[in-house]
């Protein structure tokens, strides 16, 4: 039997591609932190979003950009490896911040800790769980979070909580 609070009731979708249909993820971010633009998402962008497209999970490109702002896939060895890319390239300077949307528990385990060193500077939480599906038979069971690296910010990391209107 499966557990329902960590196994979905919907099949996964090929590579973990779930775009960010939400806009009040984007809301969230804007209205919570300065991202300056132009901004890459190496994964997930669309339109919408304002950000412009990558090769998927591609970060080669990124120095042309001031910001990397992501909703990267679930699969463990995707993430780690792209988190890991992201704050390498503000740690380098070739871009200012990078926000990651992560599902709230992500920055709690001890193999992640070094990632959380400066430039590490805020957790912005969502007051709201955000839909993957424009189907929905059930509300989502996961919070999330915008984990924010930026070289702009000077002193410890922050934790700020955000909601948004639904407009």
């Amino acid at each position: 039997m499966s557990n329902k609070y960590v196994t979905s009731g919907y099949a996964r979708f090929e590579d973990d591609h779930y775009p960010t249909i939400d806009p009040r993820c984007m809301k969230a971010l804007l209205s919570g932190w300065d991202i300056p633009f132009p901004a890459l998402d190496p994964f997930c962008s669309s339109p919408e979003t304002g950000l412009a497209p990558a090769q998927v999970g591609d970060l080669r490109d990124a120095s042309q950009y001031r910001s990397v702002v992501t909703n990267p896939p679930y699969a463990r060895n995707i993430v780690n490896d792209l988190v890991s890319q992201c704050v390498d390239k503000v740690k380098s300077g070739d871009v200012e911040v990078a926000a990651l949307l992560m599902r709230l528990q992500w920055d709690c385990a001890k193999s992640r800790v070094a990632l959380f060193e400066s430039p590490f500077a805020c957790s912005l939480r969502l007051l709201f769980r955000p839909y993957w599906l424009t189907e929905r038979k059930s509300s989502p069971i996961h919070n999330y979070q915008w984990l924010i690296w930026d070289n702009r910010w000077e002193g410890p990391p922050t934790i700020r909580h955000i909601g948004v209107s639904n407009d």
